[in-house]
């Protein structure tokens, strides 16, 4: 008797451990991603209030600045998908975390019955909102950002090949709305192969969340 209790203390400890470790884990993605939005929009900021400026001068006017202006803001394209893509793998990475959490609240709820009505978050491992809506502030305002440099891309080399302005601001517009679809169908895509994969991991559907 005293071996098996020493097992369940055991046990419980272990899970608590897990279960903090989980939770650290989901808020240091979080913040992650919050800091690696902000440093996306100074460096944008910062470089396009450069590239004002700069254009501003006589002497950087022509083929040559507008060339080194697309070879800058392709950069910062890139890191601004890098930036989008981790707001995702960032939701992926919670929706599992949060299920696995799930699965040990869902332990103590079995063990202890009572504690049912205070307990605030589910304890079933199905697809969290994370995955099963594509909404996140921090990704949206980084596919805004990304859509905008697109679109400031595609006007430079317009301009760069001579179309006028008129054309040069229809395919700036053009370009701003596709890509931001092009990220949203992205994102809509990785999500929805994530409640796949969740789904099929599941042990513990909300039809079964009723512990008698």
């Amino acid at each position: 008797m005293a071996n098996k209790e020493s097992i369940e203390q055991g046990t419980i400890e272990f899970l608590i451990a897990e279960y903090n470790e989980i939770s650290e884990e989901t808020r240091r993605l979080r913040q992650e991603g919050i800091a690696r939005l902000n440093f996306f929009i100074t460096i944008t900021s910062s470089t396009l209030a450069v590239l004002a400026f700069l254009g501003q001068s006589k002497a950087m006017t022509g083929v040559f600045f507008q060339g080194a202006a697309i070879g800058v803001l392709v950069l910062l394209l890139f890191i601004g998908w890098d930036t989008f893509r981790f707001t995702i793998r960032r939701d992926e990475r919670t929706d599992f975390n949060r299920r696995a959490i799930a699965r040990i609240r869902r332990f103590f709820a079995v063990q202890d019955p009572k504690i049912q009505p205070y307990l605030t978050w589910q304890y079933h491992d199905e697809p969290m909102h994370w995955v099963t809506n594509n909404t996140s502030n921090v990704r949206f305002t980084a596919q805004y950002i990304l859509s905008f440099i697109c679109a400031l891309i595609a006007g430079l080399i317009s301009n760069l090949i001579g179309v006028n302005p008129t054309g040069t601001t229809i395919i700036g517009v053009v370009v701003l709305i596709a890509s931001f679809l092009a990220a949203q169908s992205y994102a809509a895509n990785r999500f929805r192969l994530a409640q796949i994969e969740a789904k099929e991991s599941m042990r513990f559907s909300a039809k079964q969340s009723e512990i008698p």
